[in-house]
C-alpha cells in the first residue's frame, strides 16, 4: 500500500509560546488519560492507544499516562489558563501540543482552536460501549460470512428486486437477521468516531481541517483499495462492497462535518447571530440531512419490475445497487447509505456538546431505540394489514424509481387508492415481493436492505441503539468485559478492520480444509449452493473455531498497534 503513514505524518508541529502556566499545562495534559467519568474505567491502558474507526470505527480513544486526579488537575489548570472565545459555546483552550505551520493560517482563531460546541476543557469521554458494539457487530457479520463459506443455508440478499423466501424455517432467518445490524451500526459508530477524532485532534494536537481532511482521506482510500484487492479475484467484474461504501463516506463525514463547524462558527460571529444560533444551525443541519439522507432510497428505489432497465453506471455506483451481468456489482452504493453518516455525525455532536457519561449516553440511546422502533412500527404494520402477494405490472413504474405502486383502485399499495405519501407500500421497498406465507414475525422483519428501505433503517438503528444503550448502563463499567484488555468483544471492537480483512481468508481456510477432509460437497468460494455445505452443528463448532483464531489474531495485531506513531497506516487496521 506504500507509506502512507509517513505521507500523513510529515507536517510538523510548533510549540506554542512557553510560559510556566501553559508548559505545565501541555506536560500535564500529554499524559492525560481517558479518565473515568461518572465511574466510566479508564481500560486498564497506559500507553497511547488511539483505537482507529476506519471499518472498525473506532473512537480515538488515547490512553496516555496518568489518573483521574491528573484530569481533574489539568481542567482546573486549564480554567486559569487564557483561552481564546468560541464563537460555537464558552471556552476552549488553546491546543496544548502547538499551532499548524501550514494549515488554516487565514481562519479566524476560533475557528481553527474550537473543538465542539460545549466542549468546555474536558476531553471527550472515554465510552467503552462503542467498542464493544463494534466487536458484537463483528461476530454477527462473521456468522453470516461463515455461512457463505461453509454452511448449507443458501439465503438470497434482500434486495429492491427480490427478497428472500424463508418459507417458515427459522434457522436460515436467525442467520440472516443478526447481520441486517452490521452496515448501520458500523455507519453510525464511524460518523459519531469521527467527530470525537476531530475533537480530541483540535484540542490535543492542534490540528488543522487540511490536516483532519487529509487524514480522512487516507483511509478512506485505504478502505475502497482493501475493496479492490478483496474482490480481486472477480475481475474484470467491479464489486463495491460495503468497503468502498465506508471508505467514500469516511471522506464524506469529514467534508460534511468541518463544513458544518465552518458554518456554525460563521453564524456565531454575526451581530444578528451568537452561540444560540449556531447550536440552532447545527441541529438543523444535521437533522435535515439525516432525514433526507435516510429517507431518499424509499423515494428513488425502482418497482421490482424494472429491474433490467438500463440504469446509468453513476446512478448504480452511487445510489442504486445492480448488476450488469459481468461489469459491476454494486451492492453498498455509498450515497445509498449517507444518510446514516448525517446522523452519526448528528449524535457525535450532540454527545460533546453536553459532554455525555456512560450513563447519560445509556438513557439517550435507550430513548432513541424507543423513537425508532415507533417509526418502524407505523410505517411496517400498515403494509402487515394487507395480503403482500400482488402480481407485478410491468408497465408500470419509471426509471429513476418514483412510480411506487400500481395504478390499480383495487391495489391496496396502489397511490390512487391511498394516496403515494400514506399508502401502505411507503418506506417498505417492494413490499409484493415479501412472502404471505410463514410466522408473522418473520414476515415483519423481512426488510429490504440494499438498498436501505426507511423501515430497514428504522428497525435497525433502534437496535443499535437498544444494544448500545444496555452496554452503556447494564454492565459494570469497571467490570471484565468492560475494561479487559483480554475481553473478546474489546478485542475484536479495536481492531474491526482487521478483523473483516482477515475473517475471509480464515474461513476460506477452513472451507479448503473441509473440502480436503470431510465427505460433504462444499460450496464454491464464496458462493452458497443448496445441499453443499456442513451440517449444521458441525458448521457452528466450525464458526467458533474460527472465532478463537481472530481473536487471538486480533489480541497481537492490537498490541502490535499500540507500539505504532499515532500516524502510522498500521492503525488504519
Amino acid at each position: 500500500m506504500g507509506d502512507v503513514a509517513q505521507a500523513v505524518g510529515s507536517d510538523s508541529v510548533q510549540p506554542v509560546a512557553s510560559t510556566p502556566t501553559a508548559v505545565g499545562v501541555a506536560n500535564r495534559r500529554s499524559r492525560l488519560t481517558d479518565s473515568p467519568r461518572d465511574g466510566e474505567p479508564d481500560g486498564g491502558a497506559d500507553h497511547d492507544h488511539d483505537h482507529d474507526h476506519d471499518h472498525d470505527h473506532d473512537h480515538d480513544h488515547d490512553h496516555d499516562q496518568g489518573s483521574g486526579n491528573d484530569s481533574n488537575r489539568v481542567e482546573r489548570a486549564d480554567a486559569a489558563t487564557p483561552s481564546e472565545t468560541s464563537p460555537l459555546l464558552g471556552h476552549l483552550p488553546a491546543p496544548a501540543v502547538g499551532r499548524r505551520r501550514d494549515d488554516d493560517a487565514g481562519l479566524e482563531p476560533a475557528v481553527r482552536q474550537a473543538a465542539l460546541p460545549h466542549a468546555g476543557t474536558a476531553r471527550a469521554p472515554r465510552l467503552a460501549a462503542m467498542d464493544l458494539l463494534r466487536g458484537l457487530l463483528m461476530v454477527f457479520e462473521s456468522i453470516d460470512h461463515a455461512r457463505g463459506f461453509l454452511s448449507r443455508v443458501d439465503i438470497q440478499h434482500e434486495e429492491w428486486f427480490r427478497m428472500p423466501k424463508y418459507h417458515g424455517a427459522w434457522t436460515p432467518f436467525l442467520m440472516r437477521l443478526p447481520t441486517a445490524l452490521c452496515a448501520p451500526g458500523f455507519l453510525l459508530l464511524m460518523a459519531w468516531a469521527q467527530v470525537l477524532f476531530v475533537s480530541r485532534r483540535r484540542q490535543a494536537l492542534g490540528w488543522g481541517d487540511r490536516r483532519i481532511l487529509r487524514h480522512f482521506a487516507i483511509r478512506g482510500a485505504v478502505l475502497v483499495a482493501a475493496n479492490f484487492v478483496q474482490t480481486g479475484a472477480y475481475w474484470p467484474m467491479i464489486m463495491l462492497t460495503v468497503l468502498s461504501a465506508l471508505g467514500l463516506n469516511l471522506v464524506l463525514g469529514a467534508l460534511v462535518l468541518l463544513a458544518e463547524m465552518r458554518l456554525s462558527s460563521w453564524v456565531a460571529q454575526q451581530s444578528w447571530g451568537g452561540p444560540r444560533c449556531a447550536r440552532v444551525t447545527t441541529l438543523v443541519f444535521y437533522t435535515v440531512g439525516a432525514a433526507v439522507g435516510l429517507a431518499a432510497p424509499s423515494f428513488y428505489t425502482p418497482l421490482a419490475s424494472e429491474a433490467h432497465a438500463p440504469f446509468s453506471i453513476a446512478w448504480r455506483v452511487f445510489f442504486l445497487p445492480h448488476t450488469d451481468q459481468g461489469r459491476l456489482f454494486s451492492i453498498y452504493p455509498n450515497m445509498a447509505w449517507a444518510g446514516y453518516v448525517f446522523y452519526g455525525l448528528g449524535i457525535g455532536r450532540w454527545m460533546v456538546g453536553q459532554q455525555w457519561d456512560r450513563r447519560r449516553m445509556g438513557r439517550v440511546c435507550w430513548q432513541l431505540a424507543g423513537a425508532w422502533l415507533l417509526l418502524f412500527l407505523a410505517l411496517r404494520l400498515p403494509m402487515m394489514a394487507v395480503h403482500p402477494q400482488r402480481p407485478l405490472d410491468p408497465a408500470v413504474g419509471s426509471a429513476v424509481g418514483f412510480g411506487h405502486g400500481h395504478d390499480v383502485d383495487t391495489d391496496p399499495y396502489s397511490r390512487a387508492s391511498s394516496g403515494w405519501l400514506w399508502a401502505p407500500r411507503f418506506g417498505n421497498g417492494n413490499p409484493e415481493l415479501v412472502e404471505s406465507d410463514g410466522p408473522w414475525l418473520i414476515r415483519l422483519l423481512n426488510l429490504q436492505k440494499y438498498p436501505p428501505s426507511l423501515t430497514f433503517t428504522a428497525a435497525m438503528l433502534a437496535g443499535n441503539h437498544a444494544l448500545l444503550g444496555a452496554l452503556s448502563t447494564a454492565l459494570d463499567p469497571s467490570g471484565w468485559l468492560a475494561t479487559s484488555a483480554h475481553s473478546p468483544l474489546r478485542v475484536f471492537g479495536t481492531s474491526a478492520f482487521f478483523f473483516y480483512i482477515l475473517h475471509f481468508y480464515l474461513y476460506g481456510l477452513l472451507q479448503a480444509f473441509w473440502v480436503a477432509v470431510g465427505p460433504w460437497p462444499m460450496p464454491s468460494g464464496f458462493l452458497p449452493q443448496p445441499g453443499a455445505g456442513l451440517p449444521d452443528p458441525l458448521f457452528w463448532l466450525t464458526w467458533l473455531f474460527g472465532l478463537i483464531l481472530l481473536y487471538y489474531a486480533c489480541a497481537a495485531y492490537g498490541t502490535f498497534k499500540q507500539r505504532q506513531p499515532l500516524d502510522s497506516i498500521w492503525r488504519f487496521f
